[in-house]
């Protein structure tokens, strides 16, 4: 579902440039990020965890410093919590009442389609912002307690799609081949509610990261002049 929306936008783009003759540019794109867990008591006692994600990107200009971009990332977030053993619930686990250092991490796939509007900033439009949401599928969780992967089948306890807001801002570096390369800091801040089942308190599960983007765009209609030329 979310390739063939993707693959939409992209026919979309597609024939708005056809009409409007104006520059655009595939990319691929990768980075790390650090993703975060809000919403009730305990999630908001783990920490942010680092991983990464990569995909694709397309760009559309519809004026010198005004373009819209559609992305398609694999992302992985992990947030991890730790915890003194004396805490720790299996009463037959040899580290129990040891004080050993419990440490609860958590792995959430994710592909995400990224709608942005993005703005160019400065002398050859070196700088620029975004703005814009996404829709992510769920693919899979998984819990790793202590190194031990968790065997349950958690993926039914999430709900198969996450939206929210992107905002980001960074910069880019024109080649002589009129490809460019450039670098983001993005937010993506999740609205939706993650769980199917109840959380403690009656609160909710959302999830959040800041993510470091490097993205390589090739120049579709090199024969055209542009902004970014």
């Amino acid at each position: 579902m979310l390739l063939k929306t993707f693959l939409k936008t992209i026919l979309l783009f597609s024939s708005l440039f056809s009409f409007s003759q104006n520059d655009s540019f595939l990319g691929i794109q990768a980075g790390p990020n650090l993703s975060f867990i809000r919403g009730n008591i305990e999630a908001n006692s783990n920490n942010g965890g680092v991983a990464f994600s990569f995909g694709s990107s397309y760009e559309l200009f519809l004026k010198d410093n005004f373009s819209l971009i559609a992305n398609i990332n694999y992302s992985k977030n992990n947030v991890r919590r730790s915890f003194s053993s004396i805490g720790w619930l299996d009463l037959t686990d040899p580290t129990f009442g040891n004080g050993k250092k419990v440490v609860i991490k958590n792995n959430f796939k994710y592909l995400d389609l990224i709608l942005l509007s993005r703005i160019y900033l400065g002398n050859g439009n070196k700088f620029f912002i975004n703005t814009g949401g996404f829709l992510s599928k769920f693919i899979n969780h998984t819990e790793i307690a202590d190194g031990h992967t968790n065997r349950t089948d958690t993926n039914r306890y999430f709900r198969d799609f996450n939206t929210g807001i992107t905002l980001g801002f960074g910069t880019n570096f024109q080649l002589k081949n009129l490809n460019k390369i450039s670098l983001e800091l993005r937010a993506n801040h999740g609205f939706t509610n993650i769980s199917k089942i109840q959380m403690i308190d009656d609160g909710k599960l959302k999830i959040s990261s800041l993510n470091l983007i490097i993205n390589y765009s090739f120049k579709l209609n090199k024969n055209t002049e542009g902004s970014t030329k």
